[in-house]
Parts: structure tokens; sequence; C-alpha cells
């Protein structure tokens, strides 16, 4: 289900409206401004889904949007990044879009802990579920009926690779020695969202425990072998 209400022609503006500013940072240093204001696009996309979850559009499709407007930011960045490179100019680190990704995502555990408790209705909505007794965040059901499951499913799977490709490209080139520890926190980096993206398709707890921990020591293996530093 896509809307649990029917939107009214004011609250489409404001739907709009609230896209045209993450559309304001997505497209600002195209403006050729001195200030980095880039990067807030990620934090921009959240004011969107959060509005359209709080009005009543389905929790998952809310998501999906914000995917959509995450991975578009994420492939100007990256995109960019390259041209820059290939340019020699050093000013567009593309681990910047990645912290910033990654506090957006905070911003996104952070309304699904608020929001409910500002509108009680969306813990009982359809498509809406508690982590546990414990716990304050509320969270999309992955419900295999819903249309926006799939989309959902890729627009984070190539938002994930999105990321972690270019960090791993990034530490072959760098040819840097790296120790022990530290790859263990890169490994863990990699394979947690690697897990995730993994669970959102086959949708089975059972297995994630010993996927994780393969996928752990795989990419703690790749990243011994790509931080050996140079001979």
């Amino acid at each position: 289900m896509f809307l649990q209400i029917t939107l009214d022609p004011l609250q489409m503006v404001l739907i709009i409206t609230l896209v045209l500013i993450y559309l304001i940072f997505l497209l600002y240093e195209f403006l050729k401004r001195k200030e980095r204001l880039e990067y807030i696009a990620y934090l921009a996309a959240t004011i969107p889904f959060a509005y359209m979850w709080f009005i009543g559009v389905d929790y998952l499709a809310s998501t999906f949007w914000l995917l959509v407007m995450w991975t578009i930011a994420l492939a100007r960045d990256l995109v960019l990044s390259v041209i820059a490179k290939d340019g020699g100019r050093k000013n567009r680190d593309y681990a910047n879009a990645i912290i910033l990704y990654a506090v957006g995502v905070g911003f996104y555990f952070l309304y699904a802990a608020i929001m409910p408790n500002l509108n009680q209705d969306l813990k009982t909505r359809p498509g809406t579920q508690n982590l546990g007794d414990l716990s304050i965040i509320w969270l999309p059901i992955l419900d295999e009926a819903n249309p926006f499951l799939n989309p959902f499913r890729l627009m984070l799977t190539i938002d994930v690779f999105m990321m972690i490709i270019p960090v791993i490209l990034e530490v072959n080139a760098a040819q840097t020695r790296v120790p022990v520890w530290a790859n263990i926190l890169l490994a863990s980096g990699m394979a947690i969202p690697t897990l995730y993206i993994v669970y959102i398709w086959i949708l089975a707890t059972e297995v994630l425990f010993v996927l994780g921990f393969l996928f752990g020591v795989l990419y703690f293996v790749l990243f011994l072998f790509l931080t050996r530093g140079k001979h």
C-alpha cells in the first residue's frame, strides 16, 4: 500500500518544496559558490522522507524515496570525485560523501525513534514494527506483499556497493601498510552492510551469524592482502 491517506494539494506542495530544498544542495556545487554545502543533500533528503511518513505515506515507500535521493547524491559525488582525480584536483573526497551518508542514516534512526512518539498513529500503521519490547526504534516491515520491497532492496544494494567498491579500490591504490587491528575495523565496516544486504534479499535471520562471520573473514583476508604495503 503506497498511501494510507489521500494527499491534499497543500501536502503535495509541501513535499515538492522539501524536495526542492534537497535539490538545491544536490546541485549546490554547480552554483559555483565558495561554501562547501553540497554534502548537506544527504541530510536534506531525510526531511521529505520524514514528512511523507508522518502524513501517512507507507513507511517502506517513504524509505525507498529517501534511498532514491541518497543514491542520486552518491552518484553525483562518485562521478565528481573521479573527474577531480583524473584532473589532478584534490578538492573532492568521496569519503566525505560516505560520512555524510552515514550521518543521514543516523538521522533516519533518530526519526524512527522520535516521530512515533510525536504521532502515536505511526506505531499502529500497517508495515511498521518495533525492534523489541525495550526498543524505542520503529522500522518498516520487509513484507514480500509490499510492492516497494524490491525497489527498496535494489536501491539499498546499489548504495552499499557504491560505497564499498570505491573504498576497496582506494585502499588498493594507496599501497600503504596498515596494522592488523585497522584491517579488523575495515573488515567489520564492510561485513555489516554486506550482511544486511543479504538479509533484505533472503529475509532469513537464522543464517545471519554464519554469513556475517564468513563475510568478516573474507573482507579481513582481502584487506590483509591489499594493505601489505609496497615491496
